[in-house]
């Protein structure tokens, strides 16, 4: 059976989804494909909870003028999206 390799930011987003369900164990079942905003069963609460703490914990800011449901259709997707989002710098 052939790893899947993921970027890292593909990476952070699969543990970040971990910590929003409360339940790690679900990254096992999260792949490229997955689609973020149907196939994981967030809630809209949730999904708000997962937009603030990507931003929180890769220290990016997301313009929601440019952000599209459709980067949600699959990590992927939103990973390559996240990438080109403007970084910050959080102050302490």
């Amino acid at each position: 059976m052939k790893k899947i390799k993921y970027s890292k930011m593909e990476e952070d987003v699969i543990l970040i989804l971990g910590e929003i369900i409360d339940n790690p164990e679900i990254t096992k079942t999260i792949n490229k494909d997955t689609n973020v905003a149907t196939d994981i069963g967030i809630d809209s609460l949730r999904m708000i909870s997962f937009i603030l703490k990507i931003e929180e914990k890769l220290n990016i800011y997301i313009d929601f003028d440019k952000f599209s449901y459709d980067h949600l259709s699959s990590v992927e997707k939103f990973a390559k999206f996240l990438e080109l989002c403007e970084k910050v710098d959080l102050i302490a």
